[in-house]
């Protein structure tokens, strides 16, 4: 758990919840997900972010991540971003894309969207995985003395990432 604290976070967002999940890489947790799902549940998120590798391209089974995505379907809008796993095999990519529209995931791709409370927002970005971030140029859409988050899968480039202005 991690409290962020802000001066361009809008009193609306105080106490607002982010669960993250990454990195599963198939893994089961109880039987159909039930452990996670608890988890997740008892957290009562008021979005749920998704930051790639659900999936394992040595043990490659796509029903732990249709588990958990029945379970949690419906929780809170729910946002994701590809892994390196998901990158490197379009088979996988393509089952992860049909569970993320079963289960109403928006994945975002080089894009933003912009997350409301009562009056205030944030902005919410995610970014396509690629192998050379340090490459990318980032441009955020938003305002810059807005509250800008991004998703993308290796925190080994948020410094980079961070050179753009998001928080």
């Amino acid at each position: 758990k991690e409290t962020i604290i802000s001066p361009k976070l809008p009193d609306e967002f105080d106490g607002y919840k982010i669960v993250q999940i990454t990195d599963l890489h198939c893994a089961v947790f109880g039987e159909e997900q039930r452990k996670l799902i608890r988890c997740i549940e008892e957290e009562n998120p008021d979005v749920i972010v998704i930051t790639g590798d659900m999936f394992d391209k040595k043990r490659w089974n796509y029903e732990s991540l249709q588990k958990l995505l029945e379970g949690i379907s419906g929780m809170a809008p729910m946002y994701a971003v590809t892994g390196n796993n998901e990158y490197d095999d379009q088979s996988m990519y393509a089952v992860l894309t049909d569970l993320y529209e079963e289960y109403g995931v928006t994945l975002l791709q080089d894009e933003m969207v912009e997350i409301e409370k009562g009056e205030a927002s944030i902005f919410l970005y995610g970014m396509y995985y690629r192998y050379y971030v340090a490459q990318q140029h980032f441009d955020l859409e938003g305002e810059r003395n807005q509250f800008n988050i991004v998703l993308y899968h290796d925190p080994g480039q948020f410094e980079k990432i961070k050179e753009s202005g998001f928080d």
